[in-house]
């Protein structure tokens, strides 16, 4: 976990980074399940994205 973020592996590889507005997932293999603290935005990642949740939208989970 993180202040913006929570990541459950699934059977993967990923990298977590958090700087001071933002944490961010990137897939390399496998899913990675990523979730605001609060769960109300949910998404599953795959190799080759990032999910990013930043501190001015904790709510919102952006994959790209």
């Amino acid at each position: 976990d993180t202040p913006y973020l929570a990541a459950v592996v699934k059977g993967t590889s990923f990298t977590v980074t958090v700087d001071g507005n933002n944490a961010t997932v990137s897939v390399s293999e496998g899913l990675v399940e990523v979730s605001t603290p609060d769960r109300s935005d949910v998404e599953f990642v795959k190799p080759g994205f990032k999910a990013t949740v930043s501190q001015d939208h904790r709510g919102e989970v952006v994959v790209v």
